[in-house]
């Protein structure tokens, strides 16, 4: 319906048919918009995926300019950079959680997920929003992170791959919840990629080493439910577009507090490790200033001083590092076997210092000769935990 033409200039109207002819223009315009389709809303552009995108990117390109290798890391940097480790996470490095959505195994895996991101962030964002992507992509990354610590709490775990499995997730919840309204033929194409998707994971997981699944899985679990819950949440009636985006961030702040309470029960839910490597590290340095120390002053002291060092550093030094170890109790059954080991290694270098130091005091050959035989077998005892 067109809108009626306006006076042209230079028409004479008298005041009274002027009002009245104004009136029924306006009423006529009114009447127009209102039956006229309305153009949809442009969307917005999906800023939030491409600062992920880029903040992914950016990490790895920092890592590698610091040295680490930038194809295949060595899982002891990927640990230092925050990769998530159920042992170092569980005893209260809980932020863990999330620097290990930052980190990837090399260029390829980093390519993998931010072609993900790029394939299917935008459209996730722009069916939520920002702030319900946000919601989605960490939310998301944090469960995958949570599952995979409960899992494999002794595998270095890194990569945005869960939270994207969780992006996919929620854009599968979103079609779900909306299939009596959207396209069948769009429904029938998300459920079969969905499929085709979980299919090529566990495929890959199968024929490739070092394959997350846990990760993946959580993620995937947990962003569906996050993305059926904001939709779910987000169905009241409206009539204009600012209701439609408050009832929107109302469902994104509801989601929001159902997701963090899920983390927190998964958190307390987790067996709480012992600080392994934390004790490590010290045992460690204990371990190599004992050693140290009764080498330098057998090399350069006399018999009286080499006694005196063995007696006052190097053999209180491994006690300690066996009281360390012994502290090891709460741990996953693989690792509790090696702390044994270790123990038990302790143990022999201990005995083989104090024989050192009746050697030393005594003079006899016999003490000195088993007190190498000591040493001998705890240097077979690590070889075995090194092998």
């Amino acid at each position: 319906m067109s809108e009626p033409d306006s006076p042209q200039t230079g028409d004479v109207i008298p005041l009274a048919e002027g009002r009245a002819a104004r009136e029924r223009l306006e009423r006529a315009s009114q009447q127009a918009s209102a039956q006229a389709p309305r153009k949809a809303a442009p969307l917005a552009k999906p800023w939030l995926t491409y600062t992920l995108m880029g903040l992914n990117i950016a990490v790895w390109v920092v890592m590698a300019a610091v040295g680490v290798d930038a194809t295949q890391p060595d899982p002891a940097a990927l640990i230092a950079w925050g990769g998530n480790l159920g042992l170092a996470t569980s005893s209260g490095e809980w932020w863990r959680l999330l620097t290990a959505t930052f980190l990837h195994a090399g260029i390829l895996h980093l390519a993998f997920n931010v072609y993900f991101m790029w394939a299917v962030g935008r459209i996730c964002e722009q069916v939520f929003g920002s702030l319900g992507y946000a919601l989605v992509y960490f939310g998301s990354g944090l469960i995958a992170s949570l599952v995979s610590v409960a899992w494999q709490p002794t595998v270095v775990s890194v990569g945005a791959s869960g939270a994207l499995f969780g992006v996919f997730g929620a854009f599968l919840g979103f079609t779900l919840r909306r299939r009596e309204i959207l396209p069948e033929p769009f429904v029938r194409s998300v459920r079969r990629n969905a499929l085709v998707l979980i299919g090529i994971n566990f495929a890959i997981a199968l024929a490739v080493p070092n394959i997350d699944v846990a990760a993946h899985v959580g993620g995937l679990v947990g962003g569906f439910g996050i993305g059926w819950l904001i939709t779910r949440l987000a169905e009241r009636p409206t009539t204009s577009r600012e209701q439609a985006r408050r009832n929107r961030t109302r469902a994104v702040g509801l989601a929001a507090v159902a997701t963090a309470a899920t983390i927190v029960v998964g958190a307390l839910a987790l067996p709480h490790y012992d600080d392994y490597l934390g004790t490590l590290e010290r045992v460690d340095a204990l371990h190599e200033r004992s050693l140290a120390a009764r080498d330098a002053a057998r090399e350069t002291g006399s018999e009286a001083e080499f006694a005196e060092v063995l007696e006052t550093v190097s053999i209180p030094g491994m006690r300690t590092v066996e009281a360390e170890l012994a502290t090891l109790e709460r741990l996953p059954a693989d690792v509790r076997e090696r702390v044994a080991r270790l123990r038990r290694y302790a143990e022999q270098r201990r005995e083989a210092l104090e024989l050192e130091l009746e050697g030393a005091r005594g003079g006899d050959p016999i003490v000195q000769l088993r007190a190498r035989e000591r040493h001998l077998a705890a240097e077979d005892t690590l070889a075995e935990l090194d092998g």
